[in-house]
């Protein structure tokens, strides 16, 4: 099959877990035989156009918007503040993207393909577009997490219509887990449409017994751990994740386990808050990592 994968993270532009998970499957997809071409998102200093390890990427470049949105955009938007341009470049992303699907490969370089796939609100966009334009082809969107999710019932009104257009304009719509499923069917998303997914491990890439040993003792030795015990995070560094309440509850784990250290791994948009909140507990770089 031909497959239209579009997700706004992917290789070497990886923030999160939807970026790696993107990156694994579509890997998977070559390997079955299968031809992807990946829309994402470009920060400027990336390829607009390449082929690599048999996967073809498109990388459109944006220009700023930031300080036109407000003019037109609902008020729940106008609320992100400074997060309006993150928006914009979503949305310019999603329309450049689905353009060049649509009028360049598949039009007027009468490229074949079977399958589009959409990934989470942030090129859900694209995906109501090319549904649009394209009536027989089937679109399914792959739900990683949805805003009322995110935002414990809260959020974004924008960005939860987004998410409910395309579910209901979506030939599949695949979730994580069963959870989720029942999750979606209770906000009133269609069962029937929905199919669970588990996301995947690389086994050989995770093997414990291809650890280097000799790294793993200088890390120890970097960070200053001995005898402690260790609790490791790795995952973006957003609300989302919980990194707060776990740092929060660093010094009830500590009056129990006074030998402990917490390590976190990752990158996002509350690093610096993080560090802030562990400086205030009096326990970065001490217990902190």
């Amino acid at each position: 099959m031909n497959i239209g994968f579009f997700v706004w993270e992917f290789w070497p532009r990886l923030v999160g877990g939807l970026g790696s998970y993107a990156l694994e499957m579509t890997k998977k997809y070559i390997e079955m035989g299968h031809n992807v071409y990946v829309f994402t998102m470009n920060d400027g200093k990336l390829p607009t156009s390449e082929k690599w390890d048999s996967i073809y990427i498109h990388r459109p470049l944006t220009l700023d918007s930031s300080n036109i949105f407000p003019l037109f955009v609902a008020e729940d938007l106008k609320k992100w503040g400074t997060n309006i341009n993150f928006f914009a470049e979503i949305y310019n992303y999603n329309i450049l993207s689905a353009c060049k699907y649509v009028n360049q490969l598949i039009r007027k370089e009468s490229k074949k393909f079977d399958l589009t796939s959409i990934h989470d609100w942030l090129s859900s966009i694209a995906g109501l577009m090319v549904k649009n334009e394209l009536k027989d082809m089937p679109v399914v969107v792959h739900f990683h997490s949805i805003e009322e999710q995110r935002s414990l019932g809260k959020g974004s009104e924008v960005v939860k219509h987004i998410e409910r257009t395309m579910a209901e304009k979506a030939d599949r719509i695949i979730t994580v887990s069963y959870s989720m499923k029942d999750f979606l069917v209770s906000l009133g998303y269609p069962a029937e449409k929905i199919s669970v997914v588990y996301n995947g491990c690389d086994v050989e890439k995770y093997d414990p017994k291809k650890v280097n040993k000799k790294l793993v003792e200088k890390l120890r030795e970097k960070y200053n751990i001995h005898d402690e015990k260790v609790i490791l995070f790795v995952g973006r560094l957003t609300w989302v994740k919980g990194v707060f309440n776990l740092i929060r509850a660093m010094p009830e784990v500590l009056k129990e386990f006074p030998k402990t250290k917490l390590i976190i791994l990752g990158k996002g948009e509350e690093y610096t808050n993080l560090i802030s909140l562990a400086q205030q507990l009096g326990l970065y770089e001490e217990k902190i990592l």
